[in-house]
């Protein structure tokens, strides 16, 4: 049987089928005694880098290509797991509402950019504000929330308060 499971696994692999064969739900040895993580908001992308929010700054809302308003929105991770490659665990969620309309999300399978052995950068996030009427929330204060999913299975969350300006 294992001679059998591992010539499927080669014939998935050079078929470009590897997905075929689901990887094993290995716990990583630092799940065992994970560090404390937090998860802090700000703005920046690759080339400006990561710049952190404070509750009342502004967040730019800009126009995307295909004509929907968003903001740049990054994410700094410390204690932050990564999950093993193909485990598909890390999930990150990413909102803005004002009061109790929803004004836009991002559900992201983004990659992190790691600053050391113990933080890593989210950047350039920019969840798409789907409302027709986004400009009447310029110069409001709304929340952006974010919840990320770790690679062990924990999830790390962080919000702030912005005025989105034009």
């Amino acid at each position: 049987m294992r001679h059998f499971l591992r010539l499927f696994a080669t014939c998935c692999a050079l078929l470009g089928l590897a997905r075929c064969v689901p990887a094993p739900d290995v716990e990583p040895s630092a799940c065992k005694n994970p560090k404390p993580a937090t998860a802090e908001l700000g703005t920046g992308d690759l080339n400006t880098g990561f710049k952190p929010l404070a509750d009342g700054d502004n967040a730019l809302v800009t126009l995307g290509p295909q004509g929907l308003h968003m903001i740049l929105v990054s994410v700094k991770l410390t204690g932050f797991e990564t999950p093993a490659a193909g485990s598909g665990r890390s999930q990150l969620w990413l909102s803005v509402r004002n009061q109790d309309t929803f004004l836009g999300a991002i559900p992201a399978q983004e990659k992190p950019v790691t600053i050391d052995s113990n933080t890593v950068v989210f950047l350039g996030l920019r969840p798409v504000m789907t409302l027709d009427n986004v400009s009447d929330y310029f110069g409001k204060l709304s929340e952006v929330d974010v919840t990320i999913r770790d690679g062990c299975d924990r999830l790390i969350h962080a919000r702030r308060t912005v005025r989105l300006v034009q």
